[in-house]
């Protein structure tokens, strides 16, 4: 599985190479640091689950990382990327992914508080206040299922990995804990799937505009 990993990254790179001087030059840079994280993740995948979860979502960060002087939040900034992706989705690569091959990951992720950020707020706060958030959550990720709302349920899904991944890199798990292991494994396994897809989608429409970065490079 981690050569077919590999070679579908090898594949991804040698495309964006081909293409490079004909696509903008923001976008090849995004597209240039996503792979190579998405590498790094794939070399850890077996040995580190938690680096790789980690490097998994650098390689998310590097397709989704936009320069915020535009007046949106960087939620409606996140908003708008997973709408867009899922729009170029003709083929239904991601809605197969979340449906015919995640669908059982996806309830339990759904189900489960301790990746849901407002319950952490609650425990802080000292109150039950994430029980109705919580509920109202979980009826919105029920409700894209039933209605195969794909970019909305895409949404949800990142959002509870992303405190996940807040979990690891700001130092509220262990390394290697056998406490969160199930939703890390799980969690990377899903991203080291979904990247390449979105890696390929952001190439095949590179005529979209997917932001100006945040950090570009600069000549000396």
């Amino acid at each position: 599985m981690s050569n077919l990993k590999d070679r579908v990254a090898a594949k991804l790179t040698e495309n964006l190479r081909d293409q490079r001087k004909f696509i903008e030059e923001n976008l090849a840079i995004r597209l240039h640091r996503a792979l190579s994280w998405l590498k790094c993740a794939h070399q850890y995948d077996l040995s580190d689950p938690d680096v790789a979860y980690i490097t998994a979502w650098v390689s998310f960060n590097s397709c989704y990382e936009a320069d915020l002087t535009e007046n949106l939040s960087e939620r409606d900034k996140f908003n708008t990327f997973i709408e867009q992706l899922c729009f170029v989705d003709t083929n239904q690569e991601i809605y197969s992914l979340l449906w015919k091959k995640y669908s059982q990951f996806i309830r339990l992720l759904i189900n489960n508080k301790y990746i849901f950020s407002p319950f952490w707020t609650s425990v802080r706060e000292n109150n039950e206040d994430w029980v109705k958030k919580f509920k109202s959550s979980n009826d919105m990720a029920t409700h894209a299922l039933k209605e195969n709302d794909t970019a909305l349920l895409l949404k949800i899904v990142l959002d509870r990995l992303y405190v996940l991944r807040n979990q690891i890199l700001h130092g509220g798990a262990t390394h290697k804990s056998k406490v969160n292991r199930e939703q890390v494994m799980d969690g990377k396994a899903f991203l080291l799937e979904i990247m390449p897809i979105l890696i390929k989608l952001m190439l095949e429409n590179a005529q979209k505009d997917w932001g100006e970065i945040r950090f570009p490079i600069i000549e000396s």
